[in-house]
C-alpha cells in the first residue's frame, strides 16, 4: 500500500538491497533503491512521504548512514523495515525501526538467511495481485527480447 518503496543496503549489504530492488522493480514501478553515495541521500530522500515505506537491509558492522536514513523516515512517520542478519545483540537501528525481521545466519556470515526473506517479499508482492504482476513481466520480456538483450 505504499506510495513509493525506498531500499537501501550499504556496504556489504548493498548486494541484497540490489537483488531486492531489481526483482520487485519487476512488478512494480514505485521501487526505488538507495544509492550508495552518501552525496546523494539529500536528493533522493527529498521525496519521502509519511505513506512511503523503506526496507533497509544491514548486516554487522551497521553503518551510520543506514541508521541515518531510517532516522530520517522515523521522523516522517514513514515505515521501516529493517531485515539483519543478527551476529550478537539488538542491531541499533532496529530501536528506529517500525519492523524488525532477523535473518538467522548461524554464527557465520552469511547472506543466505536475508536473501530467503528476500524471496519471501518478492513471492509475496507477486501475489497481491497476480494478474497485473504477469502482465507487467511479460510486458518486460517482450521489450528485452524485442531489443536482443537475450542471446
Amino acid at each position: 500500500q505504499a506510495r513509493t518503496i525506498y531500499i537501501a543496503g550499504m556496504r556489504s549489504s548493498y548486494a541484497t538491497a540490489y537483488y531486492l530492488a531489481f526483482m520487485l522493480q519487476q512488478m512494480c514501478d514505485n521501487v526505488h533503491l538507495l544509492t550508495t553515495s552518501t552525496s546523494d541521500l539529500p536528493t533522493a530522500l527529498s521525496d519521502v512521504r509519511p505513506e512511503d515505506c523503506l526496507l533497509v537491509i544491514s548486516y554487522a558492522r551497521y553503518t551510520s548512514s543506514s541508521y541515518d536514513i531510517v532516522s530520517h523516515l522515523s521522523s516522517l512517520q514513514a515505515s521501516q523495515f529493517l531485515q539483519s542478519l543478527r551476529r550478537l545483540g539488538v542491531p541499533p537501528i532496529a530501536l528506529k525501526a517500525t519492523e524488525v525481521l532477523i535473518a538467522p545466519n548461524g554464527g557465520n556470515f552469511s547472506p543466505v538467511g536475508a536473501i530467503t526473506l528476500c524471496n519471501c517479499f518478492i513471492t509475496s508482492l507477486g501475489r497481491l495481485n497476480a494478474q497485473q504482476t504477469l502482465e507487467r513481466m511479460e510486458l518486460q520480456d517482450k521489450i528485452a527480447l524485442e531489443h536482443h538483450i537475450y542471446l
